[in-house]
């Protein structure tokens, strides 16, 4: 299995990055501050950092105190790839 898939997997598998995902998916460009106030999670910066190491997220620093977050569709669309992949050999 690709390690790119793998990383993909890891970091949707905690509730925190895959309710992050969810929220950046709904609000593209968000921040950090939003992330934090829209879903009260204190880590919010921690689950940021796994998604974009992931490449799920796209993290997009503009100056030098403020990044914005956006959803990686292409990262997104290989992974539905791959799962439609895996549900087509199912017989």
């Amino acid at each position: 299995m690709n390690t790119s898939v793998l990383e993909c997997f890891k970091a949707l598998s905690d509730d925190k990055r895959l309710a992050v995902l969810m929220a950046v998916l709904a609000n593209p460009g968000t921040d950090l501050v939003e992330l934090t106030a829209k879903l009260g999670v204190s880590t919010v910066w921690h689950h940021l950092r796994a998604l974009v190491n992931a490449g799920l997220l796209i993290k997009d620093k503009q100056d030098s105190k403020e990044a914005y977050y956006y959803v990686n569709k292409e990262k997104l669309l290989k992974l539905a790839q791959y799962l439609t992949s895996l549900a087509e050999r199912i017989k």
